[in-house]
């Protein structure tokens, strides 16, 4: 498995890793070390080899070096199966898979080459572009998150059509708790909603922060870090939300459930200007409602799917206005709140991640026999 991000942080790529672990499958995972050393370490009886690539999340310099370091690592290693999760670490896994004759499995978690980040840059889009044709190709397996996106790849690549295996939460075991009222001394007659994700731009994070200027039926806790997120605190100062947004910072991976057990709903507001948003369905819209969370949620095709199918919550367009107009709706209208949580509940009884998980089983025998 390759992944550039240092792991521990990475619910989809975890659980993965984990339910392959327990399946029986001699899981080895390629990762990136941010401390400026490689280390070698074990998390939920999986190997995990980091290696240190330096610079900046956008530095080219670190895209480049762990590609060479990890394809060198990882044809070290005979494997069956090279599995790369997402482009930025598909080449170390053909490069190995080639030196090995493994097979290639391609998982692409975001629509890479729509990221807000290449918005305004389109010789560096381009370039991803062609990055990922050049390399889909030789890929055996291709899987992604969902349907938006699976038909954006094979319509763009003219590929088979990739598997879709959602990012559904393992159960959250977490049980109702006041957690977050306790530790940030919230008062019981509020409602608190739940950001949780990187700090950075196309989350609506802005627009929260507008909005809770002027709602007094909620309070907001944002989890996370990243690099929006001073300039979010001197909005948050400006605006004097010191009582109605609580910054958490970052919190262990395996922490979050109580975190989310103890708020009552989950925001999820992706502006839609770059193409990666309006596909998107990302893990925390199933982490919350595995948690009974109503959610309010951006009018993006794969949330409005879900949200309006099976009544989750509320669907607007992410403005201040809409979004105070929908936090007050789901603080005052009890029916509507307790329906919306139900339906949460049950949700997640039918979209579980074992269910899900199976399907890489399903993948890897065809691979084997094929």
């Amino acid at each position: 498995m390759f992944v550039l991000n240092p792991y521990v942080s990475d619910g989809r790529v975890r659980r993965t890793c984990r339910y392959l672990s327990s399946s029986g499958f001699d899981v080895v995972v390629i990762a990136e070390s941010q401390s400026g050393v490689d280390d070698e370490l074990e998390i939920d009886g999986v190997r995990v080899i980091r290696l240190a690539s330096g610079g900046w999340p956008t530095s080219k310099g670190r895209f480049i070096k762990f590609m060479l370091r990890a394809a060198m690592r990882g044809a070290a290693i005979k494997a069956e199966i090279y599995h790369a999760f997402d482009l930025d670490a598909l080449a170390p896994a053909v490069i190995a898979s080639i030196w090995n004759r493994g097979s290639v499995v391609y998982e692409a978690h975001e629509y890479y080459v729509g990221l807000e980040a290449l918005l305004g840059r389109p010789f560096t889009k381009m370039a991803w572009i062609i990055w990922e044709w050049l390399l889909i190709f030789i890929a055996d397996r291709t899987i992604t998150i969902n349907n938006s996106i699976a038909d954006k790849l094979r319509s763009r690549y003219g590929i088979q059509r990739p598997d879709v295996i959602y990012s559904c939460a393992e159960n959250c075991n977490s049980k109702k708790n006041g957690l977050l009222r306790k530790r940030y001394d919230i008062q019981d007659q509020k409602l608190i909603a739940l950001y949780t994700g990187i700090l950075r731009k196309g989350q609506g994070l802005e627009i929260l922060l507008e909005a809770f200027s002027e709602i007094e039926s909620t309070e907001l806790v944002i989890i996370g870090s990243g690099p929006m997120e001073d300039k979010l605190k001197e909005k948050w100062k400006m605006l004097k939300l010191e009582r109605k947004v609580i910054f958490v910072g970052q919190v262990e991976y395996d922490e979050l459930g109580d975190y989310y057990a103890s708020a009552d709903i989950g925001i999820l507001l992706m502006e839609p200007e770059a193409e990666n948003n309006r596909l998107a369905l990302p893990n925390k819209f199933f982490a919350y409602l595995s948690a009974g969370l109503p959610v309010i949620v951006s009018d993006i095709p794969e949330l409005r799917h879900f949200v309006g199918d099976y009544e989750l919550g509320l669907v607007i367009s992410p403005t201040k206005e809409n979004t105070i107009s929908a936090i007050n709706n789901l603080a005052s209208d009890k029916t509507l709140y307790q329906r919306c949580q139900a339906n949460a509940v049950e949700f997640s009884s039918e979209f579980t991640w074992i269910n899900e998980a199976e399907k890489y089983i399903r993948i890897y025998s065809e691979l084997r026999e094929g």
